[in-house]
């Protein structure tokens, strides 16, 4: 078939010649993919070998394409200002922090980093699920396989945010920083530690039964309040806890009769 197209767009079969300036044709329609030429037999002037445009069309697909790519460029440009705006937001932090450091604040940092490295801490307060406080040994900061030292610890000083710097020891779970981390509190003697761990447990809202334990051990007076909502809470538990294994029991002893 000879395919032609006419100037409004339309696809169309030539049927043949009525004039020497006339085609009758017939147009083309599609199915399911399947072209078929139908319908009435028509008479055209003008026959294209492609699709027309109209300037119309072309100039409305144009300025479309500018608005999609004005749009992109917009949502780049939208993208990098919020990044700028985050980092310039932490600059200005910075710049605040920094112009307000004291010299007790410096003085603090580089005492804790010279006693770390001089060998002045004794004791270790852990601060991970349960609080303990250990001797400074070298097995605390190594890891070792076999009983045999392998490498140390990751050992990190943060510097928390909270108004202004409070310093943060914390050991990572191998040497390279990966894994998890915990945060300890180095000291110079055990009665410090135990100041330091006297200071954890009464800044925190509940007092836990290990807590108690800890306290009794190292002569840390007890809050009040705090252990007798322990001692509540921990019997609610116990009692749930009967409760439960009774309903257990009851049952048991029902299967066991149905088996007699």
């Amino acid at each position: 078939m000879n395919y032609k197209f006419t100037s409004d767009g339309r696809k169309v079969v030539v049927v043949g010649a009525l004039n020497a300036k006339e085609t009758i044709v017939q147009e083309i329609f599609v199915t399911d993919g399947t072209e078929f030429p139908a319908g009435e037999h028509f008479v055209v002037k003008t026959l294209l070998d492609s699709p027309a445009e109209t300037y119309k069309a072309k100039e409305e697909r144009r300025i479309l394409e500018d608005i999609r790519r004005h749009e992109a460029e917009r949502d780049k440009l939208e993208s990098e200002l919020k990044g700028w705006r985050v980092k310039a937001a932490a600059a200005v932090a910075k710049i605040k922090w920094i112009q307000g450091i004291q010299e007790p604040e410096l003085k603090d940092v580089f005492d804790n980093l010279k006693s770390m490295l001089c060998g002045e801490y004794t004791h270790v307060v852990l601060l991970a699920y349960n609080i303990e406080i250990e001797e400074w040994e070298p097995d605390l900061f190594a890891t070792c396989e076999h009983r045999r030292f392998e490498k140390l610890k990751m050992i990190s000083l943060y510097g928390n945010w909270n108004g202004r710097l409070g310093l943060s020891y914390n050991i990572n779970s191998y040497g390279d920083g990966s894994g998890g981390s915990n945060r300890f509190i180095p000291c110079k003697s055990l009665q410090e530690a135990v100041k330091a761990s006297k200071a954890v447990i009464y800044a925190k809202p509940t007092l836990s039964d290990h807590e108690f334990n800890f306290c009794v051990k190292y002569g840390i007076a007890v809050d009040e309040a705090k252990n007798t909502a322990r001692i509540a809470t921990k019997n609610k538990r116990i009692k749930e806890q009967i409760m439960e294994n009774n309903k257990q029991l009851a049952k048991l002893e029902a299967d066991l009769m149905e088996d007699e």
